[in-house]
């Protein structure tokens, strides 16, 4: 799936593209508005796109934060408006800043920059009306299932197809054992360069290899189940997992350049935190104590890297009368107002900045669990323990998915999906965008 992952980038970075182009635009139009003349907008342009080059970067910047390039989510103009004015009002904001402090810029009519974020954001949620029905209209390709390993991810595979307009497959049969192969004969001949996804594992009768082997020579795409569902879902299905899986893919030893890069930027960023954050500290702290006489503080044993145990430190959530800090459920009781604030905002987690200085956690990871938590799941979960090959962090792929995941075994099955997608993918590309959606994550106050 290699090359369809590359398309994906592609296509987001021809949309972005695409977004510069309408930026450069829209200071034309913005001229055109100020003057009210096009032949002087013209004259005016090369002048002053020189000055809006500073700003327009931070456009892409926003667009991305606010998810506009995620190909999973389809158009819908009353989600899209809010976005867009809140990108309009941010881009307002960054061109005052920059024209307020930059002394040769004083002078700069603010008129200009209003037109150019109001003629901006209409322009962009055009160009997003016209792709979305642009994408709507591409002749999907038609995917035949050769096995199913199992329903449960062929089923989400399903509701993946009918969910997201972008997603450039549509199901076309599924061949499950041998009474099925006259039909799926019948339709191979109605279609075009099908898709195959095939379980491995699966004996095929003879009449069926033939058949395969013969659509080989006609440009048709062949994919494995699990390498399928990973692009498509972007998690990984468990099922499929065994020893020489993870020894194909779990592997860090040639991440070194990587994991310098990200431990770099993990000291840059928990020092920087540290210094913003530490004068609202007191109030934190005294809102935690008026609240809930107790430590301001929550302490407790995690497993780091390689099973290593390390005191975890978070800022106090939970009463302290009456808590038999057994693991948190989704509207857990025990949780104070103060705890409920600063769970939503994550302000709970910034002490685990002290953890990533030390080197026991990194910014983006799996999130650690306590030894006698994760010694049950290993025993409940197959190769639950390769989560702990790198460092644990404060936010990761599992955490930006939105979904509330306990620790119960059925939800760790699926946390355990996200993180070994996290652990094969590891990229700075990968992390930038974790680091974006925990923004939003944020912002919409969808915190764990």
């Amino acid at each position: 799936m290699k090359n369809q992952s590359k398309a994906r980038i592609r296509k987001q970075f021809s949309i972005m593209l695409g977004d510069l182009l309408l930026c450069f635009v829209s200071v034309y139009f913005a001229l055109c508005v100020r003057n009210l003349n096009v032949i002087e907008a013209a004259h005016l342009y090369l002048l002053n796109i020189k000055k809006f080059l500073p700003i327009i970067p931070f456009c892409i910047i926003f667009l991305y934060t606010l998810r506009l390039y995620d190909l999973d989510r389809t158009f819908v103009l009353n989600r899209t408006i809010p976005r867009f004015s809140i990108i309009a009002l941010l881009n307002f904001f960054v061109g005052f800043v920059f024209f307020y402090f930059n002394s040769n810029q004083l002078n700069f009519p603010k008129s200009i920059l209003a037109y150019y974020c109001v003629i901006n954001a209409l322009l962009q949620i055009a160009y997003r009306a016209i792709l979305d029905r642009i994408y709507s209209q591409i002749d999907k390709k038609n995917v035949f299932f050769i096995g199913v390993k199992n329903e449960a991810t062929l089923k989400d595979i399903e509701n993946k197809f009918e969910t997201s307009k972008y997603v450039n497959f549509k199901e076309a049969f599924v061949y499950r054992d041998l009474k099925d192969l006259d039909e799926l004969c019948e339709k191979l001949n109605t279609v075009k360069q099908p898709v195959f996804v095939y379980n491995k594992g699966m004996k095929l009768p003879k009449n069926l290899q033939v058949i395969l082997n013969q659509k080989q020579g006609e440009n048709c795409m062949f994919y494995s189940y699990s390498e399928f569902y990973e692009y498509l879902l972007r998690k990984i299905p468990i099922e499929d997992i065994d020893i020489f899986w993870t020894l194909d893919n779990i592997n860090v030893s040639d991440k070194t350049t990587y994991l310098i890069i990200k431990r770099i930027f993990d000291i840059l960023f928990s020092v920087i935190i540290f210094v913003l954050t530490l004068p609202f500290w007191p109030f934190i702290c005294l809102a935690i104590k008026i609240e809930d006489k107790g430590p301001i503080l929550f302490t407790q044993e995690r497993l780091g890297r390689n099973n290593v145990p390390f005191k975890l430190r978070k800022f106090r959530t939970m009463r302290v009368q009456n808590n038999d800090f057994h693991p948190v459920s989704e509207n857990d009781d025990r949780i104070t107002k103060v705890g409920k604030f600063l769970r939503k905002t994550r302000i709970d987690e910034i002490p685990q900045i002290l953890n990533i200085l030390k080197g026991e956690m990194s910014l983006i990871g799996p999130r650690p669990e306590r030894p006698s938590l994760a010694q049950e799941l290993n025993k409940e979960i197959p190769f639950y323990n390769q989560r702990t090959v790198i460092k644990p962090g404060i936010t990761g792929w599992d955490q930006i998915c939105g979904e509330y995941h306990s620790p119960s075994v059925e939800d760790t099955y699926k946390k355990l999906q996200s993180d070994l997608y996290y652990i094969k993918n590891l990229s700075i590309h990968l992390d930038v965008s974790i680091i974006f959606k925990t923004i939003i994550t944020v912002f919409k106050r969808e915190g764990k």
